[in-house]
């Protein structure tokens, strides 16, 4: 509404209230324009789209044999190297389908008699599961992120021997194939209001038992503990 006064100084005032007033209701209108995001949602929508995904991960670690014997000749802590692809199902669980590469040389039992010089003795393992894992993510507060987790692994080990003597070098190799299971626990570390690109720690522990030569069952399965990259 325009009102006229007869005093011109009251008619500079209402042009001044009118004024003020247009400029209130656009700021008003653009206010929520140019507001900042609010974090707090911001948080609540990276922590529903955490493990929806898919993603790939990465692990290294050292994987340390139960088995006696494979402990004398590879020693307490092989090297461990691994990755794959992760699905989720709902916001607390998801599935895995991974691949580890385990391989180290070692120094072999070896016995000879009176008539054989042994010049050199080596073996070497291989030890390649590939996974399938489900697991359990609890509650997640947006940084630190714990799970547990529990699957099966189908497994190709590979061992070579290699020997040198007075009669001459020979090798002999085999390979077995199956089935174990394995459980993991651990905790992913992500930065604040990121989605992806965590860095964790894992325990993961495995078995994985056949019937040697000898008609002894042994289990080629130990405990891993691994770095994780998720990406």
């Amino acid at each position: 509404d325009t009102y006229i006064a007869k005093d011109s100084s009251v008619n500079d005032e209402i042009e001044k209230f009118q004024r003020g007033k247009q400029q209130s209701d656009v700021i008003e209108e653009i206010k929520p324009r140019i507001e900042k995001p609010n974090n707090k949602d911001k948080k609540l929508d990276v922590e529903r789209d955490m493990h929806t995904k898919p993603s790939f991960f990465i692990t290294i670690g050292q994987f340390f044999p139960s088995e006696e014997s494979m402990k004398d000749i590879y020693g307490k802590g092989i090297l461990s190297l691994g990755g794959g692809l992760r699905f989720a199902y709902s916001n607390s669980w998801n599935y895995q389908v991974g691949v580890d590469y385990i391989s180290k040389k070692g120094d072999p039992y070896t016995w000879v008699d009176d008539e054989i010089e042994l010049y050199d003795a080596t073996s070497e393992i291989k030890i390649i599961p590939i996974s399938f894992n489900s697991e359990y993510i609890f509650k997640n507060n947006g940084t630190d992120i714990p799970y547990v987790g529990f699957g099966v692994s189908y497994y190709t080990i590979s061992e070579k021997l290699s020997v040198s003597t007075s009669y001459g070098d020979e090798s002999v190799d085999g390979t077995i194939k199956s089935w174990g299971y394995h459980a993991t626990a651990g905790i992913d570390f992500r930065e604040k209001n990121k989605i992806y690109n965590s860095w964790g720690l894992q325990l993961k522990i495995t078995s994985v038992l056949f019937e040697s030569v000898l008609g002894d069952e042994v289990d080629l399965g130990g405990v891993s503990i691994n770095a994780t990259y998720k990406f």
